[in-house]
């Protein structure tokens, strides 16, 4: 589970870049 948090941390970072 914890190695879904950082996965999911870059995913929010992609979708900040995007924006």
């Amino acid at each position: 589970f914890l190695s879904l948090i950082p996965h999911a941390i870059n995913a929010v970072s992609a979708i900040a870049k995007h924006s």
